[in-house]
């Protein structure tokens, strides 16, 4: 048996036939109910993909490959330091420049291309990226450090999120109104119309989606779109940008340019940009949306989490161990829906800490591409010193590190940053219970009621998500009802706090989380790449 097969069976994944789970696809949530069906394909396609990294992805405007390249970027492997994605060539000021130039361009022809037609390059690009779903989960592996299961749910989501926004804007006619009119020979109608050039800054934690889900919601709406991606996701994107331009969409209509803090900062300062959609921490988000804020231009902000979850006294304590497991310590903790808080009744904390801990202590550590392991590596090695400066707090300010703590160093794992998922009790004032530490570090305290534990939830700069965990009807509707959170969870064992899919669960993000209150892949969320136009017309007798 090899060991990707092992690795799926050591999470008791339910085997199902081929063509029940062939015909949809593998979600977030459903990585509890089974994929051993794929081992096989997973195998290969991580195989595929090793032997296609390691590629030279020069600046490429419209049709153009850039010749010159000031500074090439090298990008390497979070499992393997020695193991190179591809060396990206970023952009120079100029080349920014020009890349928003000829997006401004194409926005003219885009936006005057027949909406059938958008949805129709849209629609072969979801089918295209699903046909190559496993490539590019082994892609997403060996990219961002992924388990082939968590993996192949992103490469899933990704064409999910092109045909829900295809739908949707079909759906609602492009949101165009017909409004009541003054006179016979008057009408009146309204329109929503497309901004220009949209910036998408795409994060490292879910490199493919989450450049694919907001660059769907701007092509279909008639924008065109300039792409920055995260240093650690540069691959990703220059995939989905492939995939787009093969089935038909213009090469001016999305350009991807890989670079540092200074290319995003050109991007979000020119005068030529329409609109932006961040992912990634609430100082990035904050500090873009200020800066545009003069020029009245649209900002839609996804930015981070410190999610809670609450356990009953009469909770399902094998269900609450799990679910809280499977939100702190998925990929590392490094998603900003990871569970990092916990709150439980003092009349079940001694059993539901045992469990948590038991749980904690079983998963395995290592290398996602090779091994049959629960989790991979963290991104990089200031990730590593990062969970090192935060254990140390905890364990200097008098908590109490109760499983894990320790960075994996011995070979092989140190040509990677491997870390040990963490649970700790940690005094109410330490960083543990008030900052995204993006790290699989979990506290958890006990609480006497559900009053303090929503409270104590509630107190925080993030509105994420949130979960619990009781069969009391009356506790859950006291929970939804103040918890402050943009997506809630309640008995989910899968996840208590992760796992939203496109279509399932919008996600906006309360407080400093996010800054419009429009769930991604929600019904209002098109709308934000449109700007409402009133036309009056009166027809002459």
């Amino acid at each position: 048996m090899s060991d990707t097969q092992q690795l799926l069976q050591l999470q008791n994944f339910e085997t199902k036939t081929r063509f029940e789970w062939m015909n949809m696809p593998v979600t977030y949530a459903s990585l509890v109910n089974g994929t051993a069906t794929y081992a096989s394909e997973l195998e290969k396609g991580i195989a595929q993909a090793r032997a296609g990294l390691g590629k030279d992805h020069p600046v490429r405007i419209g049709t153009e490959i850039c010749a010159e390249v000031d500074q090439w970027h090298e990008e390497w492997s979070p499992i393997d330091n020695t193991l190179l994605i591809g060396r990206f060539g970023w952009a120079t000021a100029e080349q920014t420049q020009r890349a928003l130039t000829a997006a401004s361009a194409a926005f003219t022809l885009w936006s005057k291309v027949d909406v059938a037609e958008r949805i129709d390059i849209l629609r072969r690009t979801a089918d295209r990226l699903e046909r190559d779903r496993f490539v590019l989960a082994g892609q997403i592996v060996l990219e961002a450090g992924k388990t082939p299961a968590e993996a192949l749910a992103e490469a899933d989501e990704a064409p999910v999120f092109l045909r829900l926004y295809c739908d949707e804007f079909e759906r609602t006619n492009g949101f165009r109104t017909e409004m009541p009119a003054d006179a016979d020979n008057e009408s009146n109608v309204s329109v929503m119309r497309p901004y220009g050039v949209w910036a998408v800054i795409s994060p490292l934690n879910f490199p493919l989606a989450l450049a694919t889900g907001p660059s769907a919601a701007a092509l279909v709406t008639g924008n065109t779109v300039v792409v920055k991606p995260s240093p650690a996701g540069q691959l990703a994107a220059t995939v989905l940008r492939d995939a787009l331009i093969a089935e038909g969409l213009p090469p001016n209509a999305l350009t991807v340019l890989t670079g540092g803090a200074e290319v995003g900062a050109a991007i979000t300062s020119s005068p030529l940009l329409g609109g932006v959609t961040f992912t990634g921490s609430y100082a990035v988000g904050s500090a873009i949306a200020t800066a545009l804020a003069p020029h009245s231009k649209p900002v839609v902000a996804e930015m981070g989490g410190k999610n809670p979850t609450i356990v009953g006294a009469s909770a399902d304590l094998d269900a609450a161990a799990e679910g809280i497991a499977r939100s702190a310590f998925g990929y590392s903790g490094q998603k900003c829906s990871a569970c990092s808080r916990v709150f439980v009744h003092e009349s079940v904390y001694d059993e539901l800490k045992k469990k948590l801990v038991e749980r904690t202590e079983a998963m395995t550590v290592g290398d996602p591409s090779t091994e049959a392991v629960s989790v991979g590596p963290v991104i990089n090695a200031a990730a590593g010193e990062r969970f090192t400066a935060a254990v140390d707090e905890i364990v200097g300010a008098g908590g109490v590190v109760l499983a894990g703590g320790t960075v994996i160093s011995e070979a092989p794992y140190d040509r990677g940053t491997y870390v040990r998922p963490t649970v700790v009790e940690a005094p109410s004032d330490a960083r543990a219970w008030r900052d995204e530490l993006f790290l699989p570090i979990v506290a958890i305290k006990s609480v006497s009621t559900l009053e303090d534990a929503i409270r104590q939830a509630n107190d925080s700069d993030y509105g994420l998500t949130a979960g619990i965990f009781t069969k009391d009807e009356a506790e859950i509707a006291e929970f939804l009802d103040a918890i402050e959170s943009s997506v809630v969870y309640v008995n989910r064992r899968s996840g208590s706090t992760t796992g939203a899919w496109p279509g399932r669960q919008p996600i906006s993000g309360w407080k400093h989380s996010g800054n419009t209150g429009r769930g991604t892949a929600g019904p209002h969320y098109l709308q934000q790449y449109l700007r409402e136009q009133s036309r009056t017309v009166i027809s002459e007798d």
